[in-house]
């Protein structure tokens, strides 16, 4: 067994340590190597992105006239933020963090896209139930 003060210690210690000053020049190798073919879902996210905002923009000049409005545009808001921030760990190669925010957000992008609900009264019926704010 060692112990403290053994050179088997040390030398992991060291190894260790030299190690985890190399972690920032892996990440910045695995980037410059990944970017490259995961480019065409880079540019996905960034068209998703710019119409968003083009969205944003558009809705921004006016309050949402209902419950379903007010709610589809915070699911749309909620795709934005997921797909920008799976953007960037993608970038770094962080894929296995990145995939499950872009699950959410097309979560989100079905959920927006999900008809009213037929019973009348109902909290998104487009009837009287719908005006309430």
């Amino acid at each position: 067994m060692a112990r403290q003060g053994d050179s088997r210690v040390m030398n992991w210690t060291q190894n260790a340590n030299q190690s985890y000053l190399k972690l920032a020049d892996y990440a910045a190798q695995r980037s410059k190597e990944l970017t490259p073919l995961l480019q065409p879902y880079i540019d996905t996210t960034d068209q998703y992105g710019k119409l968003v905002c083009e969205v944003v923009l558009v809705l921004g000049k006016t309050p949402p006239p209902t419950k379903r409005d007010a709610v589809t545009r915070d699911l749309m808001a909620d795709v934005f933020d997921f797909l920008y921030e799976a953007r960037a760990l993608i970038t770094k190669g962080k894929l296995e963090i990145a995939y499950p925010l872009a699950r959410r957000a097309y979560e989100s992008l079905t959920h927006g896209c999900l008809p009213p609900r037929t019973n009348p009264g109902g909290p998104l019926d487009r009837g009287k139930g719908d005006q309430e704010q």
